[in-house]
C-alpha cells in the first residue's frame, strides 16, 4: 500500500452494544469531505479475524498490515476508504466488547419474541 496525497486524517469511532451482539458499527469522521459512506455495521467476528489473517469478502475487508497495523477496506456504490488502525487498539476494542458479551454468547442477548414479532409484521 502507498500512501499518497489521496490520504485523509480520520477518526473513527466503535460503537457496540450488548442488543444487537453480532455487529460493531463504524462511524468516520473526517475534516475533509470524503466519498466514502459516514456509517458502516458488520460483524464483530470480522474484525477478531482480520487481526491476524485477511477476512471478509464483501463491502468490509480486514487485514494485517503489519504486526502493528490492521487495514479496514470499505467499499460500497457510493466511494470507498481504506483505514489503517492500530492493531493495540483494535485489540483493546474488541478485549471491551468480549466483556460485555462473550464471544459464542451473542444469541443469548437477543430477544427472540420480538424478532419474531418483526419478521411475521
Amino acid at each position: 500500500m502507498q500512501i499518497d496525497d489521496h490520504c485523509v486524517p480520520a477518526r473513527i469511532e466503535l460503537d457496540y452494544t450488548s442488543s444487537n451482539a453480532y455487529a460493531v458499527s463504524l462511524h468516520l469522521v473526517s475534516p475533509r469531505p470524503c466519498t466514502a459512506p459516514e456509517c458502516w455495521e458488520f460483524a464483530r467476528d470480522l474484525l477478531a479475524e482480520g487481526i491476524t489473517q485477511p477476512a471478509g469478502l464483501g463491502a468490509v475487508r480486514v487485514r494485517p498490515l503489519t504486526q502493528d497495523w490492521i487495514t479496514l477496506d470499505l467499499v460500497d456504490a457510493h466511494g470507498s476508504a481504506i483505514l489503517v488502525i492500530a492493531t493495540d487498539d483494535m485489540r483493546a476494542f474488541l478485549g471491551q466488547t468480549y466483556r460485555l458479551v462473550p464471544p459464542g454468547q451473542e444469541s443469548f442477548t437477543l430477544d427472540w419474541d420480538d424478532a419474531l414479532r418483526q419478521l411475521t409484521r
